[in-house]
């Protein structure tokens, strides 16, 4: 696939309303027009993808905002490392070889606010951003990493250590992420779910409040009018349906669409999808299946556009039919990564693709587009699985790069 062009202003996507000041001395400068009749996502030809038959009509406003320029240049050049102790605690779990623990050991991100109050927020210009988080869980790096298994990484880089790794494992968060615009509540993945049963692992008949979350950002279970998958690995899907009380399963979001790529649904229910469903178990017969017999499971290119602030670009190699999505709202950006990378060292090492990469050579192609996307336009960066908060910008370092958390 063709890298991704963009020239549209470098506009700098404060993750707060006001966003960031200047530094003295600098005054913000518009960076140059998008060229007309493009768009760096859609093909040329094109104005838009076909729309989601709920979208409202587009109508774009351009906002300039302040360059970033000045800013990246003064960011520091590593992660920011944040205590585990800041926003709660860690329990430590008991693995096997394989990184994977019983229920009662699980790792589990413990609240401090002991799940009331407010659910914690950040804003992509007029988009709320609710961060839903499932679980912390740590597997072991050449489990994941099958390079590890004849290499090493850079002893003492930013990733080896808290919040990227502990004790010596991956530290994974397990998140989606609900948007709120002016009109839509659209939910991006659905986690691992509660009550199903799975081959091993965190997500075997788990039991968490991830949906109780929602109430917590003033939002019903109803309210929610889209899910979208950005794949249909099983940590991504589990919620998407909930136990009916007679051995089936149930939309969980009664008035949502839920949508899915095309190329990703018609891999995963062909036989190589069969094959890959033997290391999980057939979560597709739980968790999308029944979807799709309620009627509420949507096939959609991979370019969709959902909403005039927030649109799907394909990014096929992690799955068949794997997407990010970016939301563009009041001169701000960020891109909302999914499995696009998992851990700190694909920051370092971009061609280090994880074990369940379908294709692992086009998933490492797409994560430095991504990353070089990010690092040069200033673009907030929401990956669904990096250590809370998860979201930050990009920085080169070198031939790889570097992250900088945002600030809580």
């Amino acid at each position: 696939m063709a890298a991704v062009r963009d020239d549209r202003p470098v506009r700098h996507p404060r993750h707060r309303r006001g966003g960031l000041p200047q530094p003295a001395g600098r005054r913000p400068r518009r960076g140059p027009g998008r060229p007309a009749g493009g768009h760096p996502d859609r093909p040329a030809g094109r104005t838009r993808p076909d729309r989601h038959p709920f979208a409202a009509p587009v109508r774009r406003t351009a906002r300039p905002g302040p360059c970033p320029g000045a800013w990246r240049a003064a960011a520091p050049r590593q992660a920011t490392i944040r205590p585990t102790g800041e926003r709660g605690t860690v329990s430590t779990p008991t693995a096997d070889q394989h990184g994977h623990t019983d229920a009662s050991t699980e790792p589990r991100w413990v609240d401090t606010g002991g799940g009331a109050g407010p659910l914690w927020s950040f804003h992509v210009g007029e988009v709320e951003v609710f961060p839903i988080r499932e679980v912390d869980y740590f597997p072991v790096p050449t489990d994941f990493f099958p390079q590890l298994e004849s290499g090493s990484w850079t002893e003492g880089a930013f990733y080896t250590r808290e919040p990227f790794t502990h004790e010596g494992r991956l530290r994974l968060n397990q998140e989606a992420h609900l948007l709120r615009t002016r009109d839509r509540l659209i939910l991006v993945d659905a986690g691992g779910g509660n009550g199903k049963p799975r081959r091993g692992g965190v997500f075997d008949r788990a039991d968490r409040p991830f949906l109780e979350q929602f109430a917590r950002a003033g939002v019903s279970l109803a309210d929610i009018d889209t899910v979208v998958f950005t794949h249909l690995h099983v940590d991504h899907v589990g919620f998407a349906t909930s136990a009916d009380g007679a051995g089936g399963w149930v939309p969980t979001f009664p008035n949502a669409r839920y949508l899915v790529v095309r190329e990703e649904f018609e891999w995963w229910t062909g036989p190589e999808g069969a094959a890959a469903l033997e290391r999980t178990g057939d979560y597709l017969a739980d968790s999308i299946l029944p979807l799709r017999a309620a009627g509420v499971l949507d096939l959609v290119p991979a370019d969709q556009v959902l909403t005039p602030e927030i649109h799907l670009v394909p990014a096929f190699g992690h799955t068949p039919g794997n997407v990010y999505l970016v939301v563009e709202s009041a001169g701000q950006r960020a891109l909302f990564a999914g499995d696009m990378l998992h851990h700190g060292v694909q920051l370092e090492r971009p061609e280090w693709s994880i074990r369940y990469c379908v294709v692992p050579g086009d998933s490492a192609d797409q994560r430095r587009r991504l990353l070089e996307r990010a690092a040069d336009s200033g673009d907030l960066l929401v990956p669904a699985h990096f250590p809370f908060p998860a979201a930050g910008y990009v920085h080169r370092a070198g031939r790889g790069f570097t992250y900088t958390f945002i600030d809580v």
